[in-house]
């Protein structure tokens, strides 16, 4: 098995694009695709939350992991794509082979913070990508443009809504909002992906998120968003994380401290 190193990127990220029965991470690659392949089968349960996790100590390569997985399911340009495709058909993964997936830029859980969360952050990746896509694709359904515009104010909105019951200074009738701006968020949230993945052509969104353990006051509150809002038909969540770490940013939360 082997990982090939550029000299002086030694502790950089590695996205591998071939040879990957030779990697070292040959067996976590095939661990993550059965996943995919298992989330995507037409005779699962859509509605379920779809998460992925790689898991390890810092610098044991598993940000190199996720992102060659990321990697596999939308090669990019210097990525031997029939390698890929031989690959996935070589392990038996159909439902991959026969899906296509919109992968959104990998989110750094250092833009967390009590005016942020990570439903805001896929939002502003989901509506870059929608603008750069509607530059490449010149006959876009502006009908569905539109809507999906419109979708994304009622997400924003709802967000609003949740931010504002935060304070810790609302009344009975706002503690009404804020609940049921969390129900609509998740139905916006569930329309949004599908308009979204209508007007980039693709079937499934993958939403990841590198080190999510890294910001240790936000961490149980990231996880609880994914939980909530991010268990959509269309959706599924890649997490980098160091479960130790994790475990302990929970238990500062409860503990008070």
């Amino acid at each position: 098995m082997k990982l090939v190193y550029k000299i002086g990127r030694e502790r950089g990220e590695i996205v591998e694009k071939q040879d990957f029965n030779e990697s070292i991470f040959a067996e976590q690659y095939v661990r993550a695709l059965s996943l995919v392949n298992q989330f995507i089968d037409p005779r699962e349960d859509s509605n379920n939350l779809k998460v992925i996790a790689f898991c390890g100590d810092r610098g044991e390569g598993k940000s190199s992991c996720m992102r060659t997985v990321l990697n596999m399911l939308a090669p990019d340009a210097s990525t031997d794509k029939g390698c890929v495709k031989a690959y996935i058909k070589e392990k038996g993964f159909q439902n991959i082979s026969e899906s296509s997936f919109e992968v959104l830029d990998v989110i750094d859980p250092s833009f967390f913070d009590n005016c942020h969360n990570v439903i805001e952050l896929v939002l502003g990746r989901m509506y870059i990508q929608m603008i750069e896509r509607g530059k490449e694709i010149p006959d876009m359904d502006y009908t569905c443009r539109n809507s999906i515009m419109s979708k994304f104010q009622q997400a924003k909105k709802c967000l609003y809504t949740l931010h504002e019951s935060l304070d810790g200074h609302i009344d009975e009738l706002q503690e009404l909002d804020a609940l049921a701006a969390g129900i609509e968020l998740k139905k916006h949230m569930n329309e949004l992906i599908r308009d979204f993945l209508q007007i980039v052509k693709k079937q499934w969104l993958i939403v990841s998120i590198d080190d999510i353990d890294l910001n240790m006051s936000e961490a149980y509150r990231m996880c609880e968003h994914i939980r909530k809002y991010l268990a959509c038909e269309r959706c599924i969540v890649f997490i980098g994380v160091k479960l130790g770490q994790l475990q302990d940013a929970i238990s500062l939360l409860y503990n008070g401290v």
